[in-house]
């Protein structure tokens, strides 16, 4: 009972004084949050953006200086072999030169095979290290870059091959000395083709050993080393040459594809 009292005591819900002083109450809160102004964002004028114009590149069919682009390519090359490459790769230049006439075959195959990390990442070095988008957006990527690297693996083919192709060209065998020249340029494009595509060099190394060995192994219609006599009289030097324009063409259109995606 004495709970009861106390809760009927301190129980005024329904008291009208106090529900009359809360509505009034209410009322005033009311009216000071209309006699509140409405604060409304003001407008403010942004700054004009400038209108920028870069300088068009000039055009001119040969941009900048190629010869630059050229060497550093070569300094590529140079800086990414050992001592000892280079010292094997003499070797092999000086077989050629002193072994017998009918023995010159295998330390022109294994030249031909030494500089095959050369060849590999050509076309690769791009996706590899991630420069593409700083060789991409120079002027003439496809005229000078591309070319260059082509060019370089040219070097390295020539120099390599250079003792046996000049005893060619002594000794009056002008057959092998044309499947040498062609072997020159079919290796750099067959190696800057598979790099481009694949974006890799292990497609390049997989392919050039089993072509190496097979055209080590006799088989004329596989010899670019000039290892025979018989890949010019049966005309397979014009395959060569063939799939040497064809791995041109594919490393232009993959690389054109590569600065379009990239």
């Amino acid at each position: 009972p004495v709970i009861v009292i106390v809760a009927a005591l301190l129980f005024d819900r329904f008291d009208p004084a106090k529900m009359h002083a809360l509505q009034k109450r209410k009322h005033s809160r009311d009216n000071m949050a209309v006699n509140v102004p409405e604060l409304i964002p003001q407008r403010v004028d942004e700054p004009a953006i400038p209108i920028v114009s870069l300088t068009p590149l000039p055009n001119r069919r040969y941009y900048g200086r190629f010869t630059t682009v050229l060497h550093a390519e070569l300094r590529l090359v140079v800086r990414a072999q050992s001592r000892w490459w280079y010292l094997v790769a003499v070797v092999l230049v000086i077989a050629n030169i002193a072994s017998p006439p009918d023995a010159i075959h295998i330390p022109l195959a294994f030249a031909w095979l030494w500089p095959i990390l050369v060849w590999s990442p050509m076309g690769v070095r791009e996706a590899r290290y991630f420069t593409h988008e700083l060789v991409f957006s120079v002027a003439r990527p496809l005229r000078q870059q591309l070319v260059a690297t082509w060019l370089a693996g040219v070097v390295v083919a020539l120099l390599i091959s250079c003792s046996g192709l000049v005893r060619a060209l002594s000794t009056g065998n002008e057959d092998r000395a044309l499947i040498m020249g062609v072997g020159i340029v079919f290796v750099p494009s067959l190696a800057l083709a598979c790099g481009v595509l694949s974006r890799g060099s292990r497609l390049f190394e997989v392919l050039y050993l089993i072509l190496w060995y097979v055209a080590f192994n006799g088989v004329a219609a596989f010899d670019f080393m000039g290892l025979g006599n018989a890949s010019v009289q049966q005309g397979y030097w014009l395959i060569h040459l063939i799939l040497t324009i064809v791995s041109l063409v594919g490393s232009i259109v993959g690389r054109r594809s590569q600065m379009q995606c990239w």
